[in-house]
């Protein structure tokens, strides 16, 4: 019998019995401590605050510094049922004026709502060559869309770098909804009333669909509107003219193409 072969052994197994205690001691301490964190980080007035301003939990736990699932946890705890947390008031934050402008602006070109349970929501997407003016359209919005993401897309076998964000469910979107969606089917088109085609929201049109065509000689402004239908582009082109003096063309594929004589007007409106 091989006495030495024993000891080896056993000592071997005391070493990692010994170990996994360490290990466990580790875990345990490591739980104690999160759960002191979190107990001092979550504060219930900084939570109530954060939802007033129309925050939901992922933005919670990034402002806080915490796990979001802690946040959730939070909530149900000091909140209860959805209703009691604050929901209502997120999904109904007063949109300011000049909101209103750049939604407008925006729904001409690449913005897009859409129903939501007894609200409405919507999204932003642009490339990252665009980032400064997502940026500037996140901040001016900022209390009623969600957090500003930079992602990878794949589409047609290649990889594009997109910047996004969305606009949280709101039921002040219900009349933009209806004026750019409902009026005509669900299918978005040029409203009626289009007042709130200020030169703030000429300018994000612009930004978001606007282009301009260098043909060596000269120099054409234009939208990409050939989503909307020509009724839609007549009422574009009609109040342009008689509330800026820009007069416009409508190509066959649908564009809507500056005149040269209001290139320079166009420009200062937007400038």
């Amino acid at each position: 019998f091989d006495w030495q072969s024993v000891k080896i052994k056993i000592f071997r197994a005391f070493y990692i019995y010994l170990n996994c205690c360490v290990y466990q001691i580790k875990f345990l301490l490591l739980q104690i401590k999160y759960k002191d964190m979190q107990r001092i980080r979550i504060k219930k007035d900084i939570v109530d605050s954060l939802l007033k301003d129309g925050k939901n939990y992922d933005e919670i736990a990034q402002i806080i510094g915490v796990n979001r699932n802690s946040v959730g946890r939070f909530c149900r705890k000091h909140y209860g049922c959805l209703e009691d947390r604050g929901k209502s008031t997120r999904q109904s934050i007063d949109i300011t004026n000049t909101q209103k402008q750049i939604l407008f602006g925006g729904l001409l070109g690449d913005f897009c709502l859409s129903p939501h349970n007894k609200t409405f929501r919507g999204a932003v997407n642009h490339s990252v060559k665009q980032i400064e003016y997502a940026k500037y359209l996140h901040n001016s919005l900022n209390n009623i869309v969600g957090v500003f993401r930079e992602i990878k897309v794949k589409a047609n076998n290649k990889i594009y770098n997109e910047c996004n964000f969305t606009i949280k469910p709101n039921t002040q979107l219900e009349n933009l909804y209806n004026d750019f969606y409902k009026d005509f089917g669900g299918k978005k088109d040029v409203p009626y009333d289009l007042s709130l085609l200020t030169p703030l929201a000429i300018s994000v049109w612009f930004m978001d669909d606007g282009f301009l065509l260098n043909n060596g000689h000269s120099k054409t402004l234009g939208f990409s509107t050939c989503n909307f239908s020509l009724e839609g582009l007549l009422r574009l082109q009609k109040f342009l003219k008689e509330q800026y003096s820009i007069e416009t063309i409508i190509r066959k594929n649908f564009y809507l193409i500056v005149k040269k004589s209001s290139s320079f007007t166009l420009r200062n409106l937007i400038s």
